[in-house]
């Protein structure tokens, strides 16, 4: 068995036949649903996975966890397609750079990106295919990244050589500084549970397996089992997943995360969109079962947790957020309750159950598998008196910068990285950071400015808030300042 190269393929675009080399291509499906694994073998490259991900913004959050994950156990080849007709090719391009460089830069071993610009054979007047062309490599020189530009309907097309010779040399790079070498037990496993027709297995069905098979020997005692079960998972192979009883083996993590990072993350455009998190973000355990009723839930969120797509919420940490007291609503929901079927949410009785909520906040609660209060009890659109977010815009530019310099403190250094928390693109802040010749204090007013004026879509992103605000500090790990804003601007 040789080492797999780990190849992570970020499509902005559609889909064109950039595989045809390695392996026929039949019906292409335009819009990926979070991520596709492929194992391909060839003769020149040898095994490879390939991880076909969607390009959609939507998926920039779990993408990051999935390529974090998948780069703890070895280098990985990032191949970034972009077309090149596209309107926002460049800012696509920037913005998956982005997503990559910063996993890179996490991985204890080497990666390489390679970013393949599609359908250049389809600009049919030579004077701007070279404006184009040069656009592109203008970013790939400062990038510091291979490049190739590819027709789009032809499997050997001009630049497919050229491809496959840099895709070679960097598999091969990856393979001879990888330093790893599996012990004969991870070979026998490996054959072992490839040939099962399960795709889940626990300890003690693949310890069964190897007791009735005589083709593969595996170790007898349990932990020994487990530290090839575990070599294993290190480099990528396959996922063990544990919890206080049950050990999993998923063999193929392609197909949960295809099934399920795909619909959990996918764009309400994709037919795969499910709204199970609703405005919350909190996923029920009865509504993961409900959605994905042939998966083990408690595996499912070992599943998700390792790979760093969710975080498990104990019940007693919601009692003390404005989650608490289900109990007592859903028993007045059960009753009828004219405190919530006919006051609009300001009843004083409504008041008496959830005693530390505002009223404003009270219809915006969730609270069966992430559905709202007026949803569950069939009540009109007067229910709800939402806590609208006070919007910001440039006129408050002096108000912002004063909040978070002068009263909290915050260091104009960051502004680049606040600035990607807002919602403003890569190229908006590099623009800013040579108008202001990198000096950080008109840097930071300027991207402020920036994003008050809503640029980079940041309007149809929710728009500039205090609460957004908050939002993008506490991602930045400046909770105390976040904390400050909301208890000052949210209430």
């Amino acid at each position: 068995m040789d080492f797999s190269a780990n190849l992570q393929n970020l499509q902005p675009s559609k889909k064109g036949t950039l595989w045809g080399q390695c392996r026929n291509v039949g019906g292409v499906v335009p819009c990926t649903a979070g991520i596709i694994p492929y194992k391909l073998q060839h003769r020149t490259l040898g095994n490879i996975i390939l991880h076909d991900f969607a390009g959609h913004s939507e998926y920039y959050s779990s993408h990051s966890a999935v390529i974090e994950n998948l780069l703890q156990g070895s280098g990985g080849v990032f191949l970034i397609v972009v077309n090149i007709l596209e309107k926002e090719a460049v800012k696509q391009l920037h913005q998956w750079l982005t997503v990559v460089r910063n996993e890179a830069q996490k991985a204890l071993n080497e990666c390489h990106v390679i970013v393949i610009v599609s359908h250049v054979d389809e600009i049919s007047n030579p004077v701007e295919r070279r404006r184009r062309k040069e656009e592109m490599q203008e970013i790939m020189v400062r990038e510091k990244c291979d490049s190739v530009f590819l027709d789009c309907r032809k499997l050997g097309g001009s630049g497919v050589d050229s491809f496959f010779n840099k895709l070679c040399s960097a598999c091969e790079s990856i393979r001879s500084t990888s330093g790893r070498n599996l012990s004969l037990y991870c070979h026998m496993m490996y054959g072992l549970l490839e040939e099962r027709k399960e795709n889940i297995l626990t300890l003690s069905d693949v310890m069964s397996a190897g007791k009735d098979n005589d083709d593969y020997f595996i170790p007898d005692k349990r932990e020994d089992v487990l530290d090839v079960l575990d070599s294993l998972h290190s480099i990528g192979l396959m996922s063990v997943l544990k919890s206080e009883e049950k050990v999993w083996v998923v063999v193929n993590k392609g197909i949960l995360l295809t099934e399920v990072d795909g619909i959990l993350f996918a764009p309400e455009t994709f037919k795969e969109h499910v709204d199970i998190a609703s405005n919350t973000g909190i996923v029920s355990v009865s509504g993961l079962t409900r959605l994905f009723p042939k998966y083990d839930p408690d595996m499912l969120i070992r599943f998700l947790k390792n790979m760093e797509l969710c975080e498990e919420i104990n019940p007693s940490f919601l009692r003390m957020t404005n989650l608490h007291d289900v109990k007592d609503i859903l028993s007045a929901i059960e009753k009828g309750d004219d405190c919530l079927v006919h006051d609009n949410g300001r009843s004083t009785r409504l008041k008496e159950i959830l005693p530390d909520e505002s009223l404003s906040d009270i219809s915006n609660l969730s609270l069966l598998g992430g559905r709202d209060i007026k949803e569950v009890i069939g009540i009109t659109e007067e229910f709800k008196t939402p806590l609208t977010p006070i919007k910001l815009d440039i006129k408050d530019l002096d108000i912002v910068i004063e909040e978070l310099t002068i009263l909290n403190h915050l260091p104009c250094h960051i502004w680049h990285d606040l600035g990607l928390q807002l919602g403003l693109y890569q190229p908006t802040l590099e623009d800013i950071n040579e108008d202001n010749n990198g000096d950080s204090k008109k840097c930071f007013r300027q991207c402020m400015s920036a994003w008050l004026r809503g640029e980079d879509k940041v309007r149809e992103k929710g728009g500039p808030s205090w609460s957004s605000l908050a939002t993008a500090l506490d991602k930045e790990g400046k909770h105390h300042i976040a904390t400050n804003i909301r208890d000052k601007y949210c209430q």
